[in-house]
């Protein structure tokens, strides 16, 4: 009886929720330009979100290069409650596609650890794949 009385606060503690302030999207800045460093109008940049482990479907925010070649995505950020069970934390990943007609496409660019990227693409087509993906 005694070790029950010690065991309800570990298996309480357990399964406690918390707040946390989790980054929904990053702050970043995106430059693209050619092979030659010329900036690029108009190209479509895409930032894709990702939650794990949850069944969240993928989230996109496009936005379109300016004359300069640059685009900003502004940190959008919340309070959140998490749980110590499984599945209960929640994991954000983020990525880039950047597409424009007469260059190859860039996808799946890892932006977790930069907030400043420079994306060079290169002319030509982008190759069919077994997958299609619209960026």
């Amino acid at each position: 009886m005694f070790r029950f009385i010690f065991l309800i606060p570990i298996l309480i503690s357990i399964g406690a929720c918390y707040p946390i302030y989790k980054t929904q999207k990053p702050q970043l800045a995106v430059n693209v330009v050619d092979e030659q460093g010329a900036a690029i109008v108009d190209a479509k940049v895409v930032l894709v979100t990702t939650v794990h482990p949850a069944k969240i479907d993928d989230q996109y925010d496009e936005k379109f290069s300016n004359q300069f070649g640059a685009v900003n995505f502004e940190k959008q950020a919340q309070w959140k409650v998490e749980s110590l069970m499984i599945h209960g934390v929640q994991f954000y990943d983020w990525y880039l596609c950047v597409a424009k007609n007469g260059y190859i496409t860039q996808d799946f660019i890892d932006v977790n650890k930069n907030s400043q990227i420079k994306i060079i693409l290169k002319q030509g087509s982008t190759p069919s794949r077994q997958y299609p993906y619209a960026c």
